[in-house]
């Protein structure tokens, strides 16, 4: 004899599926030392970005000092305002 499983009782059993290989997953990155490494990543890109975004400021500060509207954009011909 064969039991038909309800609605309910296959949507628990997905789910139930779902978080145990989510857990699984978090201890991989846990308990591993995958966590440690992945921190160093994090921070050393945090401090490129911060290097990076402090160069973009400076080029669009000089760039206003110069007259330019924005430095990153390129002028068109005919964007120029006509005399």
């Amino acid at each position: 004899m064969t039991a038909q499983l309800t609605l309910k009782e296959t949507a628990m059993l997905y789910l139930a599926a779902l978080f145990f290989a989510i857990s699984v997953v978090a201890a991989f990155f846990g308990f591993g030392g995958f966590a440690a490494g992945t921190a160093k990543i994090g921070v050393i890109l945090f401090f490129v970005f911060l290097v990076l975004a402090f160069i973009v400021g400076l080029i669009k500060f000089v760039g206003r000092a110069m007259g330019l509207n924005d430095p990153f954009l390129p002028t068109h011909p005919d964007d120029e305002p006509t005399q």
